[in-house]
């Protein structure tokens, strides 16, 4: 498998407006890199969306497509998953689109994160210089600001290396999510799963001004947000209360020692 450096991965259902107006934007935005790199579309669609990826690699052959078949459509999380496993890149940049994430900061979270030696660099809009006004209402920037990203931070404490745990736009290193056991994924925020099983991963931020969805229809339901609940919890039961009941338990043995040494000697 031919090595590069980076592979921008871009999920799609139903996007086929949005594909060569991304493309266009990716491309300008690295016209003078001196770097190789691919974009990789993992697409759940059942409109004309792959047809039209597909059509977009005469103009752009850095473009590769992974669609999943209906069985294997299981979220949003489950796609990043999939690609991960197909990506050539050293490093991996996840972002929507939906054309809300630009893509003129993918070279400097790329530069960062080698300069840095970081493991993760997430683009933020909650760090100076960064925005949520895409978002548009009040209620859904509530929503992201306050209940999304305390739900993580009050019960995944990994979470609070980055100010937007629930961010769609983040640099990773490939060999990180390799090394990774994905499991009973819900929903669609990948970053919050990732940061939570690597405890120790190191993590840098860039400000993003989140921009306006073009066509002005969100995706997102009332379901979505029940399965983003149920992934927060599933991964608290997973790995916070394991290693709490751990402590306890060496806790424990280490009482009835200390008991059995006064009793006995």
């Amino acid at each position: 498998m031919q090595k590069k450096l980076l592979t921008i991965i871009l999920p799609t259902f139903n996007e086929s407006g949005n594909v060569l107006p991304i493309l266009e934007e990716i491309d300008t935005s690295l016209k003078n890199v001196n770097y190789d790199y691919e974009i990789l579309f993992v697409d759940d669609s059942d409109d004309e969306t792959p047809q039209v990826i597909e059509n977009s690699k005469k103009k752009y052959p850095k473009v590769r497509l992974l669609h999943r078949e209906k069985k294997d459509r299981t979220g949003l999380a489950t796609a990043f998953v999939a690609a991960f496993k197909k990506a050539k890149g050293e490093y991996i940049l996840c972002m929507d689109s939906d054309r809300q994430h630009p893509p003129q900061k993918i070279d400097e979270m790329l530069q960062k994160i080698i300069k840095n030696s970081y493991d993760i660099v997430i683009a933020s809009r909650y760090i100076k210089g960064g925005s949520a006004e895409g978002l548009g209402s009040a209620y859904r920037i509530f929503v992201s600001r306050v209940i999304t990203r305390w739900s993580a931070w009050l019960l995944l404490w990994p979470t609070m290396k980055s100010s937007d745990p629930g961010s769609g736009m983040f640099i990773v290193r490939k060999q990180l999510v390799d090394d990774l056991s994905f499991s009973r994924l819900y929903g669609f925020k990948i970053l919050i799963d990732i940061l939570t099983r690597v405890p120790k991963a190191r993590v840098g931020e860039c400000p993003i001004v989140f921009r306006k969805r073009v066509d002005d229809e969100s995706k997102a339901t009332l379901k979505q947000g029940l399965k983003f609940y149920k992934h927060i919890w599933s991964l608290f039961v997973e790995y916070r209360l394991y290693i709490v009941a751990k402590k306890l338990l060496f806790f424990i043995v280490i009482l009835i020692i200390a008991l059995l040494f006064f009793i006995f000697i």
